[in-house]
């Protein structure tokens, strides 16, 4: 929890009423009601190791770089996807799934590259994370009994 609460108050400096700092909000809010949702499901040990998950990817992620303006070099990441994502029907798995993927997305769309002697190791290493993030969900027993 600690960590959930260290990585807020980074995103909070980011630029306020920007679009990168809009989507991190929704990725916040969309991580924490998946927690609820868990524990309210009797799931702790699962929420309390998915959250460790996606806090490895999030600590990849160096959000001083996120939303840079007239950055040069970017993931490449230009369109918004958009599916029927429902919380309310979705499974855990999911759920999950979603959580991890929205993560990488918000990484590809918004991180700049600029600076990074390395910028495809820097993609391989966020991208691995995350799909660590997907796969754990998917190796969970409650997501093979689905």
């Amino acid at each position: 929890m600690k960590l959930f609460v260290a990585t807020f108050v980074v995103a909070s400096a980011l630029t306020e009423g920007s679009a990168a700092d809009r989507q991190w909000n929704d990725l916040q809010d969309r991580r924490a009601a998946f927690g609820v949702k868990l524990r309210e499901m009797d799931l702790d040990r699962f929420a309390d190791r998915f959250d460790e998950y996606v806090e490895k990817g999030v600590s990849k992620i160096n959000l001083n770089r996120i939303g840079v303006e007239e950055c040069a070099n970017v993931w490449g990441l230009d369109f918004e996807e958009e599916d029927d994502f429902n919380p309310e029907t979705a499974t855990p798995c999911e759920y999950a799934r979603k959580v991890g993927r929205s993560y990488l997305r918000y990484a590809q769309k918004f991180l700049c590259l600029d600076g990074y002697q390395r910028d495809g190791a820097m993609k391989k290493r966020i991208t691995r994370r995350f799909n660590k993030v997907i796969l754990f969900a998917k190796s969970q027993k409650i997501c093979t009994e689905e």
